[in-house]
């Protein structure tokens, strides 16, 4: 990872804006991902990512001439990243430059464009490939396609408007990978006579929503879920294993069952363990601290209902010491290398830090179970009286988590380097 110098105007009263940047590699022999990120008066904007391939090994002229401008077919190789259709002005201009290919970085250049008044730029769009994978993380999107009910919970049109719109926003994400679900995604029908979590529900609270995508669903239960036959009808709707490890391009995600239903019983039974030992030494979470260890990738996500803490008293917190919710504490996720928390549980969106480990909540699904929060004790922390999801932008070397309501509007942008 390199952060160069940054570029500012030449005059007080002026702004620079990047064109075109550069980057020249020698001895390219395995190849691989390059990735430029650009930053505007400090603040993360966009980021572009090339491949590059394999080159000649020139071992005449890489101790001779370590750079020779690209003279010598063979040697030398240029990532080239146009940034016209993205780059703002700004006072300032600088790049985070990542790669992983073998070949040696052995110059940088750039086109600086300085003005006051900015003349229009026709973007040529994309001048190099950009291979991202799109994930959506949702929670407590449960609501059936049905206002009102006679017995708790009691399902207004507003939740179920709020509902539908995150779910249609969610679904018309351009190039969407998965859909991953953080739990309470089948409330039930109870006045319908279909409790929490029952088969007789699905057609109600999910059918409606993701039949469309269904192949795409990563969904982990919660204790809405869990309170029929142990999530078993939301795992056989999605034929899925109750904890499993799903691969892609850029991602190992690792989907845990941490069991508990609305009554606190623990209804997975690999969750099992018999104290002094915790939650961590089951067979489950044993199984989850080897799959990370086998993992090569450089995402490695560990979804999970129940987050380690939130920043209000509805969870577990510095003033509600519930023991039957502080378990997933015993879990050192970050040691056994997991490098992103997603959770649910709480009707809320928030990013929290847990010992350097990103904690991303997603519980803001349509019902809000909780409005009433204390001052936050991190980075970031939303109510969810409007609903929200998290949408992470992934690449090789980095990902992008963006916190959008349904009508689009940003909440909260994180960009993590990997």
């Amino acid at each position: 990872t390199l952060y160069g110098s940054e570029v500012a105007p030449s005059d007080d009263y002026k702004s620079v804006r990047l064109q075109t940047l550069r980057a020249g590699f020698n001895n390219i022999v395995e190849g691989g991902t390059v990735e430029a990120s650009l930053f505007v008066n400090g603040q993360y904007v966009s980021r572009k990512v090339v491949h590059m391939t394999p080159l000649p090994y020139n071992k005449a002229n890489s101790s001779s001439i370590p750079y020779n401008g690209g003279l010598t077919e063979g040697v030398f190789n240029t990532a080239e990243f146009n940034f016209m259709d993205v780059c703002p002005e700004g006072d300032r201009v600088g790049v985070m430059m990542r790669f992983d290919t073998d070949g040696a970085l052995v110059s940088v250049s750039g086109d600086v464009q300085e003005s006051t008044v900015w003349p229009k730029v026709n973007a040529f769009g994309a001048v190099v490939s950009t291979e991202y994978e799109t994930f959506a993380v949702i929670g407590n999107d449960g609501i059936p396609d049905i206002v009102g009910g006679t017995t708790s919970p009691i399902f207004t049109a507003e939740e179920v408007s709020r509902r539908k719109s995150l779910n249609s926003a969610i679904k018309r994400i351009t190039g969407l990978t998965n859909v991953i679900g953080t739990g309470n995604h089948n409330y039930g029908l109870p006045f319908a006579g279909f409790g929490p979590g029952t088969v007789g529900a699905l057609d109600q609270t999910i059918k409606p929503f993701w039949d469309a995508i269904k192949d795409k669903l990563l969904f982990v239960p919660g204790t809405q879920d869990n309170d029929s036959a142990a999530a078993s009808p939301l795992f056989n709707y999605q034929q899925h294993l109750r904890y499993f490890q799903h691969t892609t391009e850029h991602v190992d995600i690792f989907l845990i069952n941490t069991g508990f239903d609305t009554g606190f019983f623990q209804t997975e039974i690999d969750n099992a363990f018999t104290p002094p030992q915790t939650i961590a030494d089951s067979v489950q979470f044993q199984w989850l601290r080897q799959a990370l260890a086998n993992s090569t990738k450089k995402h490695k996500w560990v979804v999970v209902h129940q987050p380690p803490f939130t920043s209000g008293n509805d969870y577990y917190s510095s003033i509600n010491a519930n023991g039957n919710l502080a378990f997933i504490q015993a879990v050192p996720f970050k040691n056994w290398g997991a490098t992103v928390l997603l959770a649910g549980t709480s009707a809320l969106v928030e990013r929290l830090d847990w010992n350097g480990l990103p904690v991303i909540i997603s519980g803001a699904g349509g019902k809000a179970l909780t409005t009433v929060h204390n001052p936050p004790i991190a980075q970031s922390r939303f109510a969810a009286a409007e609903g929200a999801y998290w949408e992470a932008i992934v690449s090789k070397l980095s990902v992008e988590f963006v916190c959008k309501t349904a009508t689009g509007s940003i909440l909260d942008r994180y960009f993590q380097p990997v």
